[in-house]
């Protein structure tokens, strides 16, 4: 062979050794990082209430509180909008949460969609606006899809809090009440 052939032959083995190298490694990576870091457990909490309520005001709660034994359970109190306090150009989302459950919630999360549940296609009061039947949009529909999650603080048995997210308004899109909102939270641990 001559010492061209010996140099594209020993490159090409060295490419083929990083390549087995680096496989072998993110591998590895993968298994530490996954033993280090084990995934959370999620907990996801739907109001008995089927049907989208109107919207609400602060104060007034969404459904029949039940606690549960020893757990923590979040319920949604009230949603409300308010465009006063926001930017310019944008409108501000409110929302209580309160524990119901009979142990203490941490890491809360819970997920805001305005435009989730709301009609469109038309007037309510006065029928129908450019022939557009009023419908109310499905759970799928991307303006239902606008959301975001916010953190809350951790909350024991019987506490409330609210939080609030900021949103761009949407043309010729009313807000709902964030009727099902998505909740992940953990239950705390003893001498949390």
């Amino acid at each position: 062979m001559t010492p061209t052939r010996w140099l594209i032959t020993l490159f090409w083995l060295f490419i083929g050794a990083m390549l087995v190298w680096q496989f072998l490694d993110y591998n590895s990576s993968l298994n530490r990082q996954e033993a280090e870091h084990p995934t959370q457990q999620h907990f996801f909490y739907y109001p008995a209430n089927e049907h989208p309520a109107p919207a609400q005001t602060p104060g007034t709660a969404t459904g029949p509180q039940k606690a549960m034994p020893d757990t923590p359970a979040l319920q949604q109190m009230a949603f409300w909008v308010d465009s006063q306090n926001a930017p310019p150009g944008n409108f501000t989302a409110h929302v209580t949460v309160k524990n119901v459950g009979t142990a203490k919630a941490v890491a809360i999360q819970v997920c805001l969609r305005p435009y989730r549940g709301i009609t469109v296609g038309g007037d309510e009061d006065n029928g129908t606006i450019d022939g557009a039947e009023p419908h109310v949009i499905s759970d799928n529909d991307p303006l239902a899809q606008i959301n975001q999650w916010i953190n809350l603080p951790d909350l024991a048995p019987g506490e409330s809090v609210t939080g609030t997210a900021t949103f761009f308004p949407q043309p010729n899109a009313k807000t709902g009440s964030n009727p099902h909102p998505d909740f992940i939270f953990n239950k705390a641990k003893p001498g949390q």
